[in-house]
Order: structure tokens, then sequence, then C-alpha cells
């Protein structure tokens, strides 16, 4: 069984400093600068989005660089949805 991995963004926080899509292809940046996440179908989205144990690193990495602490990763927690 697989662990659930969930990435969520504050897009209220974000201070458009890009530094998350510097460490996974899983951000995206708007028009107006801030944030997205992109889905598994590659549409951008606010969010949140189940990745599998293969984009951890990544997304681990953009929560840990994030300068606005606007990316938070769960691991572990059953989908509330």
């Amino acid at each position: 069984m697989n662990t659930p991995i969930r990435v969520t963004v504050d897009r209220g926080i974000c201070l458009s400093s890009e530094t998350c899509a510097s460490k996974s292809e899983l951000f995206g940046n708007s028009p107006d600068g801030l944030v997205y996440l992109k889905g598994p179908d590659g549409v951008l989205s606010e969010g949140p989005v189940d990745v599998g144990e293969a984009s951890l690193a990544g997304v681990r990495s953009a929560e840990q660089s994030c300068p606005s602490g606007a990316i938070t990763v769960t691991v572990g927690e059953a989908d509330p949805r």
C-alpha cells in the first residue's frame, strides 16, 4: 500500500520567489506570480494535490526552501475527502 502524500499551498502568504518551481516540476506560477500546483493531468490548481512517493524528495525540498512557508507536505494521513 502506498503512503498518502498530500501537498497544499497557501497562496495568501506566497512571496512569488519561484523557489518551489526550481525544486519540483509539481509547482508552477500563475501570471500573477503566485504558486500553483500541477495536478496529475498537468492542469494548474490551488490544490491540494496528492503525489506519489517518487515526488516526495522534490516537494519536501520545495517546502523547506519556501521563504514564506506557503507549502505544506503531509505524509501518511488518510485523504479526508
